[in-house]
């Protein structure tokens, strides 16, 4: 009995695993090929939902692997008219909340000339709170953009080293 139960419990981390291996690997492919690293998307995800594609937010709004919220997915549709509904619970599937995710963070990155750090605080906090006259204020909310860095650099190691 006690080897069954071993068993089952290997089965079963091993299958999540396999499965956060899966949705890294589908981040990586949709954010490769622009100027901010796909560890950094992958960094987003897993402080968002934990990787989990089917995570719900506090208050029902923010949905699935980077909790995106339907005004995120509304101004991705409007600048790059890629038809994604929110509320038919296509923004579940792993591809289309990176891509909304991503093309959101890239909108953001934009707006904020370039800087990173303000990008990912506008991701977190809602774009209409931040402007671009609070980047000389220090728009960025520390606790948020620190997990997310400190995610990025231990996916990076974890590359690098092999763990």
């Amino acid at each position: 009995m006690r080897n069954l139960i071993f068993f089952l419990v290997f089965a079963m981390i091993l299958l999540v695993s396999t499965c956060e291996a899966a949705v890294r690997s589908r981040i990586e492919r949709t954010a490769g090929g622009g100027s901010i690293p796909p560890a950094v998307f992958v960094a987003i995800a897993e402080v968002e939902s934990n990787l989990d594609p089917t995570a719900i937010g506090d208050h029902g709004k923010a949905k699935g692997l980077f909790q995106v919220h339907a005004a995120a997915t509304a101004d991705v549709n409007r600048h790059y008219s890629k038809g994604i509904r929110h509320d038919r619970g296509e923004i579940f599937d792993v591809e289309k909340n990176a891509t909304v995710a991503i093309l959101y963070l890239y909108h953001l990155y934009h707006s904020f000339d370039g800087n990173l750090l303000c990008a990912i605080s506008a991701y977190n906090k809602g774009a209409s709170r931040i402007t671009k006259n609070d980047i000389k204020k220090n728009c960025v909310d520390h606790a948020y953009v620190a997990r997310v860095m400190e995610k990025f650099y231990e996916n990076l190691y974890r590359a690098n080293v092999g763990q």
